[in-house]
């Protein structure tokens, strides 16, 4: 396994700027945006940021990253739970719309899982493609799993995600999916 899965690094630092809550990291007394995926992933935080994992594959990683939180089968068959602990305040780009205005995925294929195996089949091209998304995410173990926004633990079949922006937290809404396991009425 030769993917790192860093902790939250001691030189990230939040500040408000024009109102709004940024990240970023001091450089010679100086707020400046902190380290791009592409740089991470070239090294940028090597003895800057705890190792607290690693993973197989940066298509599978990537996808940890996406969703927040996660559990690590550890060598010995133990689990690892991880969650978010903080991102390295760049724009997140979506690869799937990055990939299809691009016409790398067939019909059918713009699913998580068409999207990995066409990392995984192409690692230099899929490299350069999780690289369009700047944004990175850095995790914390955990005992309890993930955690709502609402400061609720995340319980399967029972909790869904929402944009605030769209959907008030706590507020009931209606699914009907391709997938009819989806289906039905969550809070």
């Amino acid at each position: 396994f030769d993917v790192p899965i860093y902790g939250r690094p001691a030189d990230l630092v939040e500040q408000v700027v024009d109102g709004t809550r940024v990240r970023g990291k001091m450089v010679d007394g100086q707020f400046v945006v902190y380290d791009s995926r592409a740089e991470i992933e070239n090294g940028s935080l090597s003895g800057r940021a705890p190792i607290i994992g690693w993973a197989a594959s940066p298509a599978e990683f990537f996808f940890l990253q996406v969703q927040g939180s996660g559990r690590l089968r550890a060598p010995d068959g133990s689990i690892v739970r991880l969650n978010y602990a903080a991102g390295n305040g760049r724009p997140y780009t979506s690869i799937g719309k990055y990939m299809g205005e691009r016409n790398l995925l067939a019909p059918g294929q713009s699913t998580m899982q068409g999207i990995v195996a066409y990392l995984n089949a192409n690692p230099d091209e899929g490299r350069r493609i999780m690289q369009a998304n700047e944004s990175y995410v850095f995790f914390a173990e955990s005992s309890t799993g993930p955690m709502g926004a609402m400061g609720y633990p995340v319980t399967g079949r029972m909790t869904v995600a929402a944009d605030p922006k769209f959907v008030p937290l706590g507020a009931p809404v209606w699914l009907d999916m391709d997938r009819s396991e989806a289906d039905g009425f969550w809070i």
